[in-house]
């Protein structure tokens, strides 16, 4: 069994996570699936999760 990671959740996330919960419910399955995979692997070091990176983004230029 591999190492378990601890996720640490700040507060503005929480809060956003809820806001969005109660538009979608759906969601649901997605964060417990996404803190189940950083859990086991954060950095994605075995390359086993398709991650996706920004390109062309400048700092400061997301949401």
């Amino acid at each position: 069994m591999p190492q378990s990671f601890f996720i640490h959740t700040s507060s503005r996330f929480l809060r956003d996570a809820r806001k969005r919960l109660r538009q979608n419910p759906e969601l649901v399955e997605a964060l417990e699936g996404l803190r189940a995979i950083l859990g086991e692997d954060p950095y994605n070091r075995t390359r086993q999760y398709h991650i996706t990176k920004l390109k062309d983004i400048k700092p400061g230029s997301g949401q």
